[in-house]
């Protein structure tokens, strides 16, 4: 039994409103595992789409409860202690190091073994996830034939190619390279003003791979090479499904390279329009900022959040996008080391994505910095256009007309470009890409991804559109969906206003004046916030009757 309350199972975070206390059965035997939501439970979603009868489980499926993600996959190697290293004295010493902690067995975190099992061929759950007897073998991206079974049980859903499809898809081209390290190279896929990025194989055990190559300026010193590989150890460590794991970096010709999993759906850039499916542009926009909030928690900012940056996989039967944030910490370590890696004005195409904190302090800036460039990355989904005031087109803005743009406070509105955007949604994202910093401050990534995770799900719930009278009052179909998503969002504000409440007592206790006085103002700005959306909220409960 999963829930919220003392006596279930296995207790999900009691402050998350969204679980009911007795939420779902997950009944688990030696071959499978179902899990069937409970009658009058919250929202219990497999893959993110929402279910209301038991459902059969696959290895790698990942079901979410309110705020909380649980993910089936096998773990046959006991939880290890990491142990700190020395620092490596030169860069072959650092992509050793990094290496052998990507192959050290997988380290769960906060294992409980469920009550009344045995230890042995039991269902665990490591942090927020449950865990299957047997692990599914990887599947080949391109032709679907059964391979490998993951190299570690973390790579659950990592991609695998056959070798006849790596032959297949090998192109011989003068300049570019045959092997990095332990990869092959198949063909190039994409040059930016970074470097270029390749497809490729691991030789060991077939695992397909993205390897993008950085170019280095010339005479970069061995020292600025190394304190990036060093950096590049935070995102070899991210483990996220929301965010492209990174297997290796290495140096080829006194170039470094990152290899990362291929992820087969390309980028979000191709599904940015106006007419773009809303919801599941929804659900990727929750991917997004479940990602970036994942990332925050452990003190890392992304600071190059864009369309080209969320890579698309396809999941599930029906083929759902999903969302796989890339390059995290990439633009962190390019900020940090003066210059070393190359960057054409091409990078300015990031301008349409970053707000005025970015602009104006770019390597001290913090995560509401994030939030207003995974608003900015919503809007363009839905629009195909960024909500910067240009005095032309985006195609043909001069890098000083976008900067210009992003201290300017005017803002497109997301309903003017396209009106059916839920009034919610369309609230949450301007308020994010709003000019004033204040705006952002307080709030959470998680909590954003809570908000469009919510509307999104809605959106199979709904019944068929009737045109009423112009007249008329809404129905009660449509104020009991507006209800439910306005009580999510006074959650989150809610939420917000703790944080600044806490943010008020702290900032007391440090005897810091000007530190007072802006965690007042926050405070002041969070409560009026709430306040009105508390006002809103009890409008429509009235005329809900």
């Amino acid at each position: 039994m999963l829930g919220r309350g003392s006596k279930v199972d296995l207790p999900l975070p009691a402050e998350d409103r969204t679980i009911s206390r007795r939420h779902a059965e997950v009944i688990a035997d030696a071959s499978t595992v179902h899990i069937k939501p409970l009658p009058n439970s919250g929202l219990t979603l497999v893959n993110g789409i929402p279910i209301a009868r038991s459902t059969l489980l696959s290895s790698g499926d990942t079901v979410q409860v309110g705020e909380t993600l649980l993910r089936l996959f096998t773990d046959d190697s006991p939880s290890q202690e990491h142990t700190e290293e020395a620092e490596p004295l030169s860069l072959r010493d650092i992509v050793q190091s990094i290496r052998s902690r990507r192959s050290e067995p997988w380290r769960a975190g906060g294992r409980v073994v469920a009550p009344g099992k045995a230890a042995s061929g039991s269902v665990f759950v490591a942090g927020a996830v449950f865990v299957e007897p047997d692990a599914e073998r990887l599947h080949c991206t391109s032709c679907g034939e059964t391979g490998i079974e993951p190299p570690r049980p973390d790579l659950w859903d990592a991609a695998w190619l056959c070798a006849r499809c790596a032959q297949e898809r090998r192109q011989d081209i003068p300049g570019v390279p045959r092997r990095l390290g332990n990869y092959d190279v198949l063909r190039p896929l994409a040059q930016g003003g970074m470097g270029v990025v390749y497809e490729g194989v691991a030789r060991d055990n077939g695992l397909h791979v993205a390897i993008k190559v950085l170019r280095l300026a010339r005479g970069a010193a061995e020292r600025v090479v190394k304190r990036f590989a060093r950096e590049q150890q935070i995102t070899m460590a991210l483990r996220h499904p929301n965010i492209v794991c990174c297997y290796d970096v290495g140096t080829w010709e006194g170039s470094l390279y990152i290899a990362s999993e291929f992820v087969s759906g390309g980028d979000a850039l191709a599904i940015s329009s106006p007419t773009s499916p809303l919801q599941q542009v929804l659900w990727l926009g929750a991917d997004l900022f479940r990602a970036l909030g994942y990332g925050h928690d452990l003190g890392i900012v992304h600071r190059d959040v864009k369309p080209a940056n969320l890579l698309l996989c396809p999941i599930g039967p029906e083929a759902t996008l999903r969302g796989k944030l890339a390059d995290f910490g990439l633009a962190k370590s390019s900020a940090g080391i003066g210059g070393a890696i190359t960057m054409s004005n091409e990078s300015g195409g990031s301008l349409l994505t970053i707000g005025p904190e970015q602009l104006e302090d770019f390597v001290n800036i913090g995560p509401s910095a994030d939030l207003y460039a995974g608003a900015a990355t919503l809007f363009w989904l839905l629009t195909g256009d960024t909500p910067l005031v240009l005095p032309t087109s985006t195609k043909a803005a001069s890098f000083e007309q976008k900067a210009q743009a992003i201290i300017n406070p005017r803002r497109k509105l997301l309903r003017d470009l396209r009106p059916e955007v839920p009034e919610q949604v369309a609230v949450l994202v301007d308020g994010l890409v709003s000019h004033d910093p204040s705006m952002r401050n307080g709030m959470h990534a998680r909590e954003v991804a809570v908000a469009l995770n919510a509307i999104a799900a809605r959106f199979g719930r709904r019944k068929p559109k009737v045109e009423a009278p112009v007249d008329s009052e809404p129905s009660t179909v449509h104020l009991k969906e507006a209800l439910e998503t306005l009580e999510v969002c006074v959650r989150m504000l809610e939420g917000s206003a703790e944080r600044a409440a806490r943010a008020v007592r702290e900032a007391v206790a440090s005897e810091d004046a000007v530190r007072v006085d802006r965690a007042v103002a926050d405070h002041e700005a969070a409560q009026a916030d709430l306040e009105n959306a508390l006002s809103r909220w009890e409008k429509l409960i009235e005329a809900a009757g």
